[in-house]
């Protein structure tokens, strides 16, 4: 007795809509930025980003992978699916209801840890906010299990706006920090009661407090590496700033955590679109092995067609991407970035994706292990390149990629049979195709130095780019199945994947 398969036209419908609301937020969050910075001192940021980062560390330890284990758990019926939506609703509202005591007690305390002592009384307020974060989260697991990723794009849609129509006016008629903090709990809020709704009406089961001991016995054992995983993500993250801190001065360490930044949401911009609906799809396929590594190709050959060409287009233009998103007092980050975000395209294509499917067979302590290895020898490069000089630090930030994807190979070998050189082989469309890009863009650009015309080399290496994927005829194949996903079909209504409890489907229909 299995959830029944995913079929492709599911898939397709799923990643369409995730990749619609990617592109909006991350059009979204720049148009607001660049209204507020406007309106606000960089003061009020900094007070913000304070908030933002102790409520992301606290939303780490609020989730208790939960929210995971919905979507990943192979569930016999319908009852076992509703008792668990219940358990895990009934138990991430009382830890967040602990957690946000602890945080209106220690708000001083957390605030001075942070660095910015007149923060307390955000995080006061947005102590408040995390029972709503609570229920969202389970709610948003179940739409996502049932691959409803089109209703989940009109909640991330008004999230995108949400800062937009209510920082803006507020700092208009109270310029100060206050007005990013209402819209971070605006955002919390509109999520909550969207989601609210919309479970409501698709009268979605389960969202009611209840507790069964056994099966919340059950749900922790795979909740807390979830955690102990998403916990060692956010440490091998930090760990680095703190050390590149205290061994160079803050010019450095300030031109280090913008890049490396900067380069992850480039790159994010891809890997966030289709890694939520690769979890679900690979969560329903994990009893197969077959069927697991056939949909791991499927989404890396996906995700390799718009990070590989974004990776090498950031390498050759880096110097415009500094100059339009950092401003000029930046130069000094263009050959990290640049060359950072060529390796990230590895990283996101392989690691990202050899972790989803970790965590989707149910071994999340399998890929803690890993990113705590990886965390180690991360940190040990960084301390070892920071004692050296800031460009030392930058290229071996970058092997350091190369690492990560060795680890995570190996891993996947192991868990799937999948060597390297047939992820390779999966990805070698985009791959020459980029290379021949870069070589294109680089002898495009020599002896030449305006905007204009480095604006029709872009668009020259974007034609050339795709103009290479219409010689081979498995690539014009794979061209027209993302020409089709993102089209649609028509009728499609998102209800593509319904749950089968009462029948053992072992293929995709």
């Amino acid at each position: 007795m299995t959830d029944r398969r995913p079929s492709a036209s599911c898939l397709d419908g799923a990643s369409r809509w995730s990749c619609f609301a990617e592109l909006l937020l991350r059009l979204s969050a720049p148009l607001s930025t660049m209204v507020l910075a406007r309106l606000l001192i960089p003061e009020a940021f900094g007070l913000a980003a304070a908030v933002a980062m102790v409520l992301s560390l606290i939303e780490i330890v609020q989730d208790a992978g939960f929210r995971t284990f919905l979507i990943q758990h192979p569930f016999r019926s319908q009852g076992e699916l509703e008792r668990a939506t219940a358990v895990a609703l009934t138990s991430t509202l009382v830890l967040s209801l602990l957690l946000c005591a602890v945080l209106l007690l220690a708000r001083e305390i957390l605030a001075s840890w942070a660095g910015m002592e007149n923060a307390a009384p955000a995080l006061a307020l947005a102590a408040m906010s995390l029972p709503f974060s609570a229920c969202s989260g389970v709610m948003n697991a179940r739409f996502r299990r049932e691959f409803r990723f089109r209703l989940l794009f009109r909640v991330r849609a008004a999230e995108a706006f949400c800062p937009l129509f209510l920082s803006v006016p507020l700092a208009l008629c109270w310029p100060s920090f206050w007005a990013l903090v209402a819209g971070m709990l605006g955002r919390t809020l509109l999520r909550f009661f969207l989601l609210a709704r919309l479970a409501r009406r698709e009268r979605m089961r389960g969202l009611h407090l209840s507790f069964d001991a056994a099966l919340f016995s059950e749900m922790l054992g795979f909740s807390l590496w979830t955690s102990v995983e998403f916990f060692v993500i956010w440490l091998c993250g930090a760990a680095p700033l703190a050390i590149v801190g205290r061994m160079l001065d803050a010019h450095a360490l300030g031109l280090y955590s913008t890049t490396v930044t900067t380069a992850a949401q480039i790159m994010a911009t891809v890997s966030a679109a289709f890694l939520p609906v690769a979890f679900s799809a690979f969560s329903r396929v994990q009893d197969s092995t077959a069927e697991l590594r056939d949909s791991l190709l499927l989404f890396q050959r996906r995700m390799a067609f718009f990070l590989f060409p974004l990776g090498t287009g950031v390498l050759l233009f880096s110097d415009m991407v500094v100059a339009f998103l950092l401003g000029p007092h930046w130069q000094e980050a263009v050959p990290f970035l640049g060359a950072y975000c060529a390796a990230l395209t590895f990283v996101h294509s392989i690691c990202h994706l050899s972790s989803e499917a970790i965590r989707a067979v149910g071994q999340p302590r399998r890929s803690a292990m890993l990113h705590g290895v990886y965390g180690v020898l991360h940190c040990g490069l960084v301390y070892w390149a920071a004692s050296r000089s800031f460009s030392c630090l930058a290229w071996v930030s970058v092997l350091s990629c190369g690492l990560f994807c060795v680890i995570h190979a190996v891993c996947l070998y192991r868990l799937l049979g999948l060597t390297a050189g047939q992820m390779i082989v999966n990805m070698r469309f985009p791959l020459l195709s980029s290379l021949t890009m870069l070589g294109f863009g680089a002898w495009l650009r020599q002896g030449h130095d305006s905007l204009l015309w480095d604006a029709a080399c872009a668009l020259l290496c974007i034609s050339v780019y795709l103009g290479l994927f219409a010689l081979w005829r498995n690539s014009r194949q794979e061209l027209g199945d993302l020409v089709r996903m993102f089209r649609g079909r028509k009728g499609e209504d998102g209800r593509c994947m319904k749950p089968n409890f009462g029948e053992d489907v072992s293929t995709p229909s």
